[in-house]
């Protein structure tokens, strides 16, 4: 189990950071949260980590703060499509609507599929 690596090997932040996502499955974002704080405190260079976080706050929506994971894992891991995508959605869901696009842009340019953050748009325009 992780809790067992951990133990193990608590300066070990791939287990805190494997042990969040488990717990994010499980829809206990404050738990994987603090676990993905710890996965960062061990590795700042870990951008699996600041991504896992930046969408457990996006969920918790805490968008700014999203936003900022997911800056840092763009700037650890700038071919990540995915993490540019999900940065484009919290641009949307903060009313930064041309922001939004260029992130997308480029999102799509790392081979992303542009017609889902029209998809993501449509959501958060619902949602306002």
């Amino acid at each position: 189990s992780f809790d067992e690596a951990i133990k193990l090997a608590p300066e070990m932040a791939q287990a805190y950071h494997q042990r969040g996502k488990a717990y994010s499955i499980l829809d206990q974002r404050e738990q994987a949260i603090q676990d993905f704080d710890e996965a960062i405190r061990l590795d700042l260079q870990n951008a699996q980590a600041f991504f896992s976080r930046g969408m457990s706050l996006d969920v918790l929506g805490e968008y700014q703060r999203a936003k900022s994971d997911y800056d840092e894992a763009i700037k650890l891991g700038p071919d990540d499509g995915v993490a540019y995508y999900n940065r484009a959605i919290v641009h949307t869901r903060l009313g930064m609507d041309r922001e939004a696009q260029a992130v997308a842009d480029r999102a799509d340019g790392l081979g992303f599929d542009p017609s889902l953050l029209e998809n993501a748009k449509n959501a958060a325009s619902a949602e306002r």
